[in-house]
């Protein structure tokens, strides 16, 4: 048999099959489907913490947000892309995270964004706490209604170049786990697993 095993920054992976946060990610019973399948890992749906997801979306309850309907739009050069939060903070995330990450065999990534620098610290270093083997941060959003976050819909790229080295820092200070960045495809996000 064929060996599909791969590195993603120091995170090694049974192959390289990832399931990209969004719908097959957002409830515990899809994660589950997910894990039944034997990806390489599976990205968490992305959230925001609570403080800023409230900037965004009026809660209906504590960290909890109503759905947005998934929309299709055409950006810049015929970009396609489907527009949907999640409808959990990353502190509900992270506690589901510590309470059930023991129950999946493949590895679970946090996706994490944030609408200020300090926003991007705090949930990247909140989700390695909770158990993340990654973490990947958003960085670009093309969202309407994130454009006026510079980073949240950081479209310039000198926005997110703050971010990283804040985020590795706080997250190695924090467990001394230690781990690579890895940008992703056109600055989309970084993955830094636990090592």
């Amino acid at each position: 048999m064929v060996d599909l095993t791969t590195k993603l920054g120091s995170l090694q992976l049974e192959n390289p099959i990832l399931v990209s946060p969004g719908y097959l990610t957002d409830t515990e019973s899809s994660i589950k489907k997910a894990d039944e399948r034997n990806p390489g890992a599976i990205v968490l749906k992305t959230s925001l913490i609570n403080e800023e997801y409230s900037q965004l979306i009026e809660p209906y309850a504590f960290g909890r947000y109503p759905t947005i309907r998934s929309k299709y739009h055409v950006v810049e050069g015929d970009f396609i892309y489907c527009d949907g939060m999640s409808t959990m903070s990353l502190e509900l995330w992270a506690d589901w995270l510590e309470k059930n990450k023991r129950k999946f065999r493949t590895p679970l990534i946090a996706s994490v964004m944030s609408v200020s620098l300090e926003g991007r610290v705090k949930a990247a270093k909140m989700m390695e706490e909770a158990g993340a083997e990654a973490i990947e941060l958003l960085l670009t959003c093309p969202a309407p209604y994130l454009h006026r976050f510079n980073y949240a819909a950081a479209l310039d790229p000198k926005n997110n170049r703050g971010g990283l080295p804040g985020c590795q820092e706080s997250c190695q200070n924090s467990s001394g786990s230690k781990g690579c960045w890895h940008s992703s495809f056109s600055g989309c996000g970084s993955i830094r697993g636990r090592s």
